[in-house]
């Protein structure tokens, strides 16, 4: 017994613990150093996001009299500039997209500009290739947002200084005096800057 509580056999079981224990305690705290910084990129990875991006919401979407277009007013509410502006309607009733023809509108910052729809019924495979020819961009990012839904909703595709294409779709109906009652909207930025 007092072989075994000799200092031979104490000191290294005793230094063995003790470098054992502050090896557990080094990687818990490498772990939460690494979680830290993941968690600090993210954080300013949003910041950039923040600060290049312009924010497009809709202003209101009418029926044009005498046709079946719609007038579709789209406000800036960030200082940045918003580029190559396209908007979309998918009508659920009729369970067909519209677009308008022009898409190289630019919206200033904090301003408004109203685009006109034609009601030309498109297909979502039509609505996706022209997407995909205009923002060079593949036809997976696009498909989770252009579908056939049980409600109607209007997209706007554009793109920031930087060249980066975001999105903002969002849900609506219609009043029986031809207004429209918005849904919730949902800004996604779908693609990075395209490299020179």
């Amino acid at each position: 017994m007092e072989k075994l509580l000799s200092a031979e056999i104490l000191v290294p079981i005793i230094v063995n613990t003790i470098l054992a224990i502050t090896t557990i305690f080094y990687l818990f705290e490498t772990r939460s150093t690494r979680k830290a910084i993941v968690n600090q990129f993210r954080m300013s990875q949003r910041q950039h996001f923040i600060a290049t991006a312009p924010f497009l919401y809709f202003g209101s979407i009418k029926k044009i009299e005498g046709t079946l277009d719609f007038a579709v007013k789209l406000t800036n509410a960030s200082d940045k500039l918003a580029r190559d502006v396209s908007c979309i309607i998918y009508d659920n009733q009729k369970k067909t997209f519209c677009y308008p023809n022009t898409t190289k509108v630019v919206i200033k910052p904090s301003a408004s500009s109203t685009l006109e729809i034609n009601e030309n019924p498109r297909t979502a495979a039509e609505v996706k290739k022209r997407l995909c020819e205009f923002y060079e961009i593949n036809e997976e990012v696009f498909s989770h947002l252009i579908n056939e839904s049980k409600k109607s909703y209007a997209l706007i595709f554009y793109t920031d200084l930087e060249g980066a294409v975001y999105s903002v779709k969002s849900g609506f109906s219609w009043n029986e005096d031809d207004t429209i009652i918005r849904g919730r909207s949902k800004f996604k930025k779908l693609s990075d800057p395209q490299p020179l």
